[in-house]
């Protein structure tokens, strides 16, 4: 497979892990990218340079009508922070577009170019060296060599898949077979996956000389399995003639056996019939012997059951009547109890007012007795009080007349 040779140059540096420059040459300008440990990190752009805009076009980050807007205000060559968050990109994602648009524009450009090992300077943060292979690879086109490839390990493959469509691709190359359709990005990662010694290759003519064997190898085969088919065909068809024949002369003897063994059965069945309709009178009248039978004892049981629950009936009665007398008993008797209880509570509450009154009259006799005594008290003090009075003012008077 051809290979640009800034992608033979870059791809070494990046295998290597080296640290140096890439020098590209196109129309008497050298543009350099520098690598440290197979990592870019220094670009200067002297031919095929590519605006933040174009970059963001290349990296389906805006479409065209949103390109031609920025023309048209005049911010496609200086798009600032704020720019591409309103664009939905942050500045990280928009450094590592524009780095790889200018990578893939002077890969496709360049004339020369060769690697030389050397001290690098870092400008920018370290830009992954397979997005940057990949980028260099894609500048060769949507075509490939004339060559058919098949991956056997996807696995293997790993470290190089980047876009969704990647993995897709190789599952298809579990076999060999032509390629079409390819896109700039899956073509770039096949001529890498080629030059890794990840895929195994066959040159175009080789596989068509092959799948012309293959072909011709199968259509032997189903020329083969064809006559083959056919012979098994007219095996199959002689059989069945040999297996119809004996099938008819089967079938004639068969018919002869039927008719035989028709009549005897006809025999058989009529023989049957009357015997069943034999048996079907004398079960008939069995059946209404232990009918009637049955509607006799169904009878009996009946006639005693009546009788049964007449006794119950009976005995129930006499039972309630017994019941009635004894709850009848029981009231009067305990009518008479409450009388009882109703007589000498009474006669407890009688006494207890007779006592209650003589009580009343004992306390009204001792109070009455009381109050006769302290009024006789009273009425003595009294007199002793007038008596004293008397006799002072007695003496008084003898003091004043003496």
């Amino acid at each position: 497979m051809s290979v640009l040779p800034v992608a033979e140059a870059v791809f070494k540096a990046h295998q290597t892990r080296a640290t140096g420059e890439v020098r590209m040459r196109a129309g008497g300008r050298v543009s350099v990218l520098g690598f440290r440990d197979g990592d870019l990190v220094t670009a200067d752009v002297t031919f095929g340079y590519q605006g933040m805009a174009q970059s963001l076009l290349g990296g389906h980050r805006i479409d065209l009508a949103t390109l031609d807007a920025l023309w048209a205000r005049g911010d496609a060559g200086k798009l600032g922070e704020e720019d591409l968050h309103e664009l939905g990109t942050s500045t990280g994602t928009a450094h590592e577009l524009h780095l790889l648009s200018n990578v893939r524009s002077m890969a496709e450009l360049a004339s020369d170019a060769s690697f030389k090992e050397t001290a690098v300077e870092p400008a920018f943060d370290p830009l992954p060296g397979m997005r940057v292979v990949r980028a260099v690879f894609e500048a060769g086109g949507a075509e490939v060599d004339d060559a058919v490839f098949r991956c056997a390990d996807v696995g293997a493959c790993e470290d190089w898949l980047q876009e969704e469509g990647d993995r897709e691709l190789l599952e298809t190359l579990r076999e060999f077979g032509p390629l079409s359709g390819l896109t700039p990005s899956q073509a770039a990662l096949l001529r890498v996956l080629d030059l890794s010694g990840k895929l195994e290759r066959v040159e175009g003519e080789e596989w068509r000389r092959r799948e012309a064997e293959r072909l011709a190898e199968e259509a032997r085969v189903r020329a083969e399995a064809e006559a083959e088919a056919r012979r098994i065909e007219e095996e199959r068809r002689a059989e069945e003639r040999r297996q119809a024949e004996e099938a008819m002369a089967w079938f004639q003897e068969s018919a002869r056996e039927e008719a035989a063994r028709k009549a005897a059965e006809e025999a058989r069945v009529a023989e049957a019939a009357r015997l069943a309709e034999e048996a079907r009178i004398a079960e008939e009248r069995r059946l209404e012997e232990e009918r009637r039978a049955e509607e006799a004892r169904i009878a009996e049981e009946k006639r005693l059951e009546e009788e049964r629950r007449a006794e119950e009936a009976r005995l129930a009665e006499e039972a309630r009547l017994a019941e009635e007398k004894r709850l009848e008993e029981e009231r009067l008797a305990e009518e008479a109890r409450l009388a009882e209880e109703k007589r000498l509570e009474e006669e407890r509450l009688a006494e207890e007012q007779r006592l209650a009154e003589e009580a009343r009259l004992a306390e009204e006799k001792r109070l009455e007795e009381e109050r006769l005594a302290e009024e006789q008290r009273l009425a003595e003090e009294a007199r002793l009080v007038e008596e004293k009075r008397l006799e002072e003012e007695r003496l008084a008077e003898e003091q004043r007349l003496a």
